[in-house]
């Protein structure tokens, strides 16, 4: 596996990640610490790198359809910002 490969997987896992978190699954560990360690801890990934996958998300009307979900997508990206 070339370095594009294994760098689309890690987006393509933190977007599974940050969508989890977003969705507000329950019975699942997705709390905004959850996705926040699996961000930087396993996957390693840079806060620019969080913030567009925010980003897109926050783009994709299937995802944002209450204030809820808008609410946790934004006290997310504060949180990245802010570490």
């Amino acid at each position: 596996m070339n370095y594009l490969d294994s760098k689309a997987w890690k987006l393509r896992r933190a977007w599974s990640a940050i969508e989890e978190y977003f969705r507000g699954i329950k019975g699942r560990a997705s709390g905004i610490n959850w996705v926040l360690g699996v961000l930087r801890g396993s996957l390693g990934v840079s806060k620019e790198e969080a913030l567009m996958v925010v980003d897109q998300l926050r783009k994709d009307v299937t995802f944002v359809w209450d204030s809820n979900r808008l609410k946790r997508l934004e006290e997310l990206e504060e949180r990245i910002r802010g570490d």
